[in-house]
């Protein structure tokens, strides 16, 4: 039973890690494209039109990033082995075809 609620807890760690993470990338993002584009406007003088294109690049960045590292969670989740129980009938026979 303690089992079950180290792997529940490590679970909802895991969870809560990547929750975090998403939202600190899409901070990131839109504060890096926020400052650019004011920075942009002030020397241009071209306000606000800077800021709300960085503003839609650091929105776009951030999509990119998080479903980069989406795909590669889904890589990794894909290479870790599976489990090996029998669930077709090839694989019940040991992969000898049906003859």
């Amino acid at each position: 039973m303690g089992n079950d609620n180290n792997k529940s807890s490590k679970y909802v760690v895991s969870a809560l890690t990547a929750f975090t993470h998403i939202g600190v990338t899409i901070a990131a993002c839109l504060i890096i494209g926020v400052y650019i584009g004011k920075l942009l406007d002030r020397t241009f003088g071209t306000a606000p039109w800077m800021q709300m294109l960085f503003s839609l690049l650091g929105v776009a960045a951030a999509i990119k990033t998080i479903l980069e590292e989406r795909g590669e969670k889904l890589v990794e989740d894909d290479e870790k082995p599976l489990d090996k129980s029998p669930s077709t009938k090839n694989d019940m026979n040991n992969g000898e075809g049906d003859e």
